[in-house]
């Protein structure tokens, strides 16, 4: 359970995600050493950012020990990273806004381009913040999973609309809902 918890945080969170330097640095400690199949944990991320020389700037092994006491359950761990990306987004809303200002008060350009400007940062942002990331795998395995079962139930090859070209049908099982064609 605590190794799916660690693959959704990192899912969820990117290392700009965390305003605390020394949080930065140990979230980049355990992603890296997920993406080279080490299990983080307090012993292998403090290697890990000794090797690295970066331990001491984060405040040593004891911090790590009393990063580990401050989360009580790895069950709420999306609930968690949810409220770390919110506290990103709003950091990120805030800075933009500031540069917006900034600009307003010191660029001689019109205010049509100055809000044209302004309007690209902020989807920017939102562009961002609606992107989901990549899915995992489980949950691909569990949709094909779930598209055979439909097919088997059903005895049919065509899950989706049928073009009426059966051997375009046998090869797409039909056209598929979110498929742009």
């Amino acid at each position: 359970a605590e190794k799916e918890s660690m693959l959704r945080a990192l899912d969820i969170l990117r290392e700009e995600d965390f305003h605390e330097a020394s949080h930065r640095e140990v979230f980049i400690a355990v992603r890296d050493l997920h993406d080279r199949n080490i299990t983080p944990d307090v012993i292998t991320v403090g290697e890990f950012l000794q090797k690295s020389g970066r331990l001491e700037a984060v405040g040593g092994q004891a911090f790590l020990f009393q990063l580990t006491n401050l989360v009580p359950s790895a069950l709420h761990v999306e609930h968690y990273s949810a409220i770390v990306r919110e506290k990103s987004v709003r950091r990120r809303m805030i800075s933009e806004a500031r540069a917006v200002l900034e600009e307003c008060h010191s660029s001689p350009d019109e205010a049509g381009d100055l809000l044209d400007r302004a309007q690209q940062r902020f989807f920017a942002l939102a562009q961002d913040k609606a992107s989901k990331g990549m899915v995992g795998s489980a949950q691909l395995m569990q949709t094909a999973i779930s598209a055979l079962e439909k097919l088997a139930e059903n005895n049919k090859f065509i899950t989706g609309v049928p073009t009426g070209f059966k051997e375009l049908d046998k090869l797409t099982s039909g056209l598929q809902p979110t498929n742009m064609v």
